[in-house]
């Protein structure tokens, strides 16, 4: 194969500019792994380099029948973080669709470290959207093949292969050196 190239250009130049950034700032990073990694492993070692804050998209890796990377599905994912409204909706065709829904039954106020209660949120979140034309108009997102990844996820888990997080430069360069991290931008 050849040299990794992504928007930031080659790997070397993409970590070069990783080295002109200012100290002090806080930036948007999107970040791919090495490995497409099963979700709780992905949590774990976001943990262990204290990520878990701030603005965290985790990128959920689809394939179809054959095990190609869904077309369109490389910008969809979710955020583990407890977000978002109370509306109402049908709470057993969408289980956990928000993370706030029913959390002090069940006692857990964050379920960001469950791959199983994860992959239950992002699957409802799928349907929802699928079932939902008039959101699926404001995304222009009816392109997408919400069934292959349903299906995908399924049978394969929740997998992540990249993510984007609020970091500043001392994190993003030792994120650089890090082997699960393949490219940053």
């Amino acid at each position: 194969g050849g040299a990794l190239i992504g928007p930031a250009g080659t790997k070397e130049e993409a970590y070069a500019a990783l080295d002109a950034l200012d100290e002090d700032e806080w930036y948007l990073a999107y970040i791919s792994l090495a490995d497409i990694t099963d979700y709780e492993t992905f949590y774990r070692w976001l943990e262990e380099k204290k990520l878990t804050y701030g603005s965290l998209w985790c990128g959920v890796y689809t394939e179809d029948e054959n095990g190609v990377f869904l077309t369109g599905s490389d910008a969809v994912g979710f955020s583990p973080q407890l977000a978002g409204e109370c509306i109402d909706w049908d709470r057993n065709a969408y289980p956990k669709l928000s993370l706030l829904d029913n959390a002090a039954e069940d006692g857990h106020w964050d379920d960001a470290e469950n791959g199983e209660a994860m992959q239950t949120h992002f699957i409802s979140m799928l349907r929802y959207l699928k079932e939902h034309n008039d959101i699926m108009t404001i995304m222009n997102a009816g392109a997408l093949d919400f069934d292959g990844m349903i299906r995908s996820i399924e049978e394969n888990g929740l997998r992540i292969y990249g993510f984007a997080v609020g970091a500043k430069k001392d994190t993003l360069l030792c994120l650089s050196k890090d082997p699960a991290v393949s490219y940053i931008y």
